[in-house]
């Protein structure tokens, strides 16, 4: 059985060279890399550029008309990937057809 160690709080009064280890650990501190940590900060600045992530279920019958319509390859139906990068570009092509009828280009 493999033993796990604890970390030992971090006081005032433990010093090194003069400094104390709660000095050091934030003159040291790095951004987080855990994966929570990165999503988190991509939320933050999608949120921040006026972005949201929507989860959206898509039918056979939605499916069937990207493919008619060339946005997906037929032998990439049942890939969920390539599905909503189809369905992306299809809303994007959308959104600027429609901006140009309503003279609204400044996203687009």
């Amino acid at each position: 059985m493999r033993k796990l160690a604890l970390r030992r709080p971090v006081y005032e009064s433990q010093k090194i060279d003069g400094k104390s280890l709660l000095e050091i650990q934030g003159d040291e501190m790095t951004p987080s890399s855990s994966p929570a940590a990165i999503r988190q900060r991509r939320r933050r600045e999608r949120r921040k550029q006026g972005v949201i992530i929507i989860n959206l279920e898509v039918n056979s019958r939605a499916v069937a008309l990207l493919v008619a319509t060339k946005f997906l390859a037929r032998d990439k139906r049942s890939d969920p990937i390539a599905v909503r990068k189809a369905f992306g570009l299809f809303v994007t092509k959308t959104m600027r057809q429609m901006a140009e009828v309503t003279g609204d280009n400044e996203n687009f």
